[in-house]
C-alpha cells in the first residue's frame, strides 16, 4: 500500500508540466516528507517497514526499478530540452537515485535525522542534480 502510494506520487511530479530539474526537486521533497510523516510518526509504521524491507526485498526492488524507470524519463525529458548534458538516462536515474536515497529510505532517514554532521536535503538535492548538468 504504501508503496504505491509512493508511486503515485512520484508518477503524478513526473508528469507535471514542469522543468525536469523541478519535477525531480519536489519527487525528492514528497518522498522525504512522506517518509518522515507516514513511516517514521508512527512506530507501528515504521516497524512494519523495516520488516517489510527485511523480508520483501523483492517486492522493494521491483519499486525501486519503477521509480527509476519514471526518473529515467524525466531525466531524458530534461536531456531533449538542454537542461541535463547528454547521458544515458537509466544509468542517470540510478545514480540520481543512489545520491538521494538517504532522503527515501526509511532506515536511512530515521537513522540521520538527529545527525548535525549530515548534508541537508537541499544541499543533497541539488548536488545530485548538478551532477546530471
Amino acid at each position: 500500500r504504501m508503496l504505491g502510494a509512493s508511486y503515485a506520487m512520484a508518477y503524478e511530479i513526473s508528469r507535471l508540466p514542469i522543468s525536469a530539474e523541478e519535477r525531480l526537486r519536489r519527487y525528492v521533497h514528497a518522498q522525504y516528507k512522506m517518509t518522515l510523516e507516514v513511516m517514521l510518526d508512527d512506530q507501528k509504521v515504521h516497524e512494519m517497514v523495516i520488516v517489510a524491507l527485511e523480508r520483501d526485498w523483492g517486492v522493494i526492488d521491483k519499486h525501486v526499478d519503477r521509480i527509476h524507470d519514471l526518473l529515467a524519463d524525466v531525466i531524458r525529458d530534461g536531456i531533449e530540452a538542454g537542461e541535463f548534458r547528454k547521458q544515458d538516462p537509466v544509468i542517470a536515474s540510478r545514480c540520481f537515485g543512489a545520491s538521494t536515497v538517504i532522503l527515501c529510505h526509511p532506515q536511512m532517514v530515521a537513522q540521520c535525522l538527529a545527525k548535525t554532521n549530515r548534508a541537508m536535503p537541499d544541499d543533497l538535492i541539488d548536488y545530485a542534480i548538478r551532477a546530471l548538468k
